[in-house]
């Protein structure tokens, strides 16, 4: 496999983790072997650090249509008010609340 192969792949799967998390059915063995193909990809001199966090943060984008941080922020944001007050969090439009 080329490099160029390779990157495409690790792009891929950095896909299909979102797509299966998205879709409720998260799988953290396959998420395992994706970091594992990044960092090689890393220590093969592939890409850089930045490449990755690009590469993940442009698939993140693509699947969940927010970055990582906002999404992140979005999250514990929805815990603390489910924490603070069920009620209140149960307001919330389901839509809103989907992880």
């Amino acid at each position: 496999m080329d490099k160029n192969a390779f990157i495409q792949h690790c792009q891929q799967q950095i896909l299909e983790v979102y797509q299966r998390t998205k879709a409720g059915e998260p799988d953290d063995a396959f998420k395992h072997r994706t970091e594992g193909c990044i960092h090689a990809a890393q220590l093969l001199g592939f890409i850089s650090q930045l490449q990755a966090k690009e590469m993940i943060e442009s698939a993140h984008q693509q699947v969940f249509g927010e970055t990582v941080q906002h999404r992140l922020e979005r999250k514990e944001k929805l815990n603390a008010i489910k924490k603070q007050s069920p009620e209140k969090y149960y307001e919330i439009p389901a839509v809103e609340r989907k992880p």
